[in-house]
């Protein structure tokens, strides 16, 4: 009974994940992308990298992945969305598998499926998250980047050979995957703080010096990337465009708002509820030494670096951490709740379960998921039109163009008749000749 129920839920979420790869793949430019891809094109890496640091923030990484856009046509970064979903998948199951190495191939294969399935459906913007390249470069690109680095962490900190590229690797990392955003840079350092605190107290097996020297060069170098992210003379003109606080009870209090609503969202929906409650019932089912005081400070860990992903957007908005960028705490709360649960007994039943849990969450979300398709293929084949017939203008020498409304699914605005409008601007530069849209509606 509950190999069969295990067998549904992973099928079901791998449906999930294969929907979300689908509907990614109608990814196309939008709004501003087309000002990433002109000025990538026209900079080169780094002058382009260089250029933003000191216009508008410290995304260094972020900012060096926008050259995608440049590489890339507006059709082909359909491709990102499913290829990143596929790498990540394969990234968490090597990591489960060194994780629980006496654990089944089922039990791995349904730690990663349910992990990504969970992150997906929990999240409050998945389209956000990742289908619109400026969001997921930002919000979900690091994650899938820090998965790599945990994968690497456990592989080297579990050999007792000490090689000198071991604490270089960890460096690196650290400092490519500091520069995506300034919540992820903050959470990023307390993560590897308390990794190295624990191997300081806890680790008296043979690989305990590697994994100090480790440790210490990758929280280094995340403390040299929060330094360079925070210190960008860009950041004092992001800044201008939002209003400044008053002080640091308002941050507080944005903070802490913040991360009341961004929990109370994870119990909004019955599936969300069904999605919990059967992550927890089968990471409990996995093979681990129970220790309930080890669990407990597991779930305070990952309660305690969500909320820290909140201050940043605080500090440097004046507003809370946006739903796209939940991605980003909700990734160290599930973390957390894949590290306590096998420390804890499991109830009776609670691999089968899991499965009935989850496999009903997959139900609930499914349909809707599906019936989504065509607001993202429409707006696909919209701006596909929209490229062919500037295409045409341009090689028939026309020196402008209008075209039809583009009604892109994020809500963010589209090209108008103002050509000095940054939408306008952006992609009249990046096709090299005047595109005009529609002009705004009156208030």
């Amino acid at each position: 009974m509950k190999n069969w129920l295990h067998a549904l839920a992973l099928t079901a979420a791998l449906g999930f994940l294969s929907l979300h790869g689908w509907l990614g793949s109608y990814t196309r430019f939008i709004a501003d992308d087309f000002c990433s891809a002109y000025l990538g094109q026209r900079l080169g890496l780094l002058r382009y990298i260089w250029f933003w640091y000191n216009q508008w923030g410290g995304r260094y990484t972020a900012i060096g992945a926008d050259m995608l856009l440049a590489w890339l046509n507006p059709r082909q970064i359909g491709i990102l969305p499913p290829l990143g979903l596929a790498l990540w998948l394969g990234l968490l199951a090597l990591l489960y598998r060194l994780r629980h190495p006496s654990a089944d191939r089922q039990s791995v294969a349904g730690a990663a499926v349910f992990s990504l399935f969970a992150l997906l459906l929990l999240t409050p913007n998945p389209a956000q998250s990742l289908y619109w390249f400026s969001a997921y470069r930002t919000h979900t690109l690091p994650l899938l980047v820090f998965s790599a680095y945990l994968l690497l962490a456990l592989r080297l900190t579990q050999t007792a050979q000490f090689r000198p590229w071991h604490p270089l690797a960890g460096f690196a990392f650290a400092l490519f995957n500091g520069g995506f955003s300034e919540s992820f840079t903050l959470l990023q350092v307390a993560a590897l703080a308390s990794f190295w605190l624990w191997h300081y107290r806890q680790n008296h097996s043979p690989t305990r010096r590697q994994s100090l020297f480790f440790y210490v060069a990758s929280l280094t170098a995340a403390g040299i990337a929060f330094l360079l992210m925070f210190t960008a003379p860009g950041n004092a003109n992001r800044q201008e465009s939002f209003r400044q606080l008053s002080g640091l009870g308002e941050l507080l209090e944005i903070s802490f708002s913040g991360y009341s609503a961004f929990l109370l969202s994870l119990l909004n929906s019955p599936a969300k509820i069904a999605a919990l409650l059967g992550i927890w019932l089968f990471f409990g089912s996995l093979p681990a030494p129970k220790n309930a005081p080890h669990a407990l400070l597991w779930l305070a860990w990952g309660f305690s670096l969500a909320f820290a992903s909140f201050p940043p957007a605080a500090y440097g908005m004046a507003d809370t951490l946006p739903e796209r960028a939940h991605t980003i705490p909700l990734f160290f709360l599930l973390l957390a709740l894949s590290q306590a649960a096998p420390r804890l007994a499991p109830p009776p039943h609670s691999r089968a379960a899991a499965g009935a849990l989850i496999l009903l969450a997959a139900a609930l979300s499914l349909p809707a998921l599906a019936q989504s398709q065509p607001v993202y293929a429409s707006y696909a084949q919209r701006a596909d039109s929209a490229e062919a017939q500037i295409l045409q203008a341009k090689a028939q020498g026309a020196e402008q163009v209008q075209i039809p409304p583009l009604r892109n699914w994020a809500g963010t605005f589209d090209p108008t008749d103002n050509p000095n409008f940054f939408s306008t601007y952006c992609i009249s530069k990046y096709y090299g000749i005047q595109v005009y849209g529609q002009p705004l509606p009156e208030e």
